[in-house]
């Protein structure tokens, strides 16, 4: 799987929570989720330390279980290509329609969503600076792991003023 490509600026102090979602593979395929976990780490450069770890394990990367079947307002909602945005929520329609809402609704589903979670308290200690980060997901039922790279980009944190 080739990483998606995906710049992040934080602010120094503030709470970072933003909702990702990864639907499909780079053969346009479902990403199945279940029984993984994920991991990613900022880092001054390839040969630092990390500065701070997420994981699912601590919590700064929550999943979501998924395929909720989802209601539709459509003056709200927007179409792109089997994906639409309706509220802060992605959603990808089952049966391959592509550029309009389907008239029966129970075809879209809701699916696996990460949260970053990073406190106040977490990001008020990082020093601002522009950092590296990767994504990856761990398949850890099988020996031995996979392991993806899902997403990469530099990871930039502004300093704070307000204290």
């Amino acid at each position: 799987m080739n990483p998606g490509l995906y710049n992040i600026t934080i602010y120094q102090g503030s709470t970072w929570n933003y909702d990702f979602i990864v639907v499909t593979d780079s053969n346009s395929d479902l990403v199945d989720f279940t029984n993984k976990s994920f991991r990613m780490q900022i880092r001054e450069d390839y040969s630092t330390a990390s500065i701070i770890d997420l994981t699912t394990a601590n919590s700064k990367l929550i999943q979501t279980n998924g395929a909720d079947k989802g209601t539709w307002v459509i003056s709200t909602a927007y179409v792109t290509n089997d994906i639409v945005l309706y509220g802060t929520t992605y959603y990808i329609c089952d049966t391959g329609n592509t550029g309009e809402l389907p008239t029966n609704t129970s075809y879209w589903s809701v699916y696996k969503q990460l949260l970053f979670n990073l406190s106040s308290t977490d990001t008020e200690g990082l020093i601002a600076n522009d950092y590296l980060y990767d994504l990856e997901v761990v398949d850890a039922t099988v020996t031995p792991n996979i392991i993806d790279k899902i997403l990469k980009g530099t990871f930039r944190i502004n300093a704070e003023v307000t204290k």
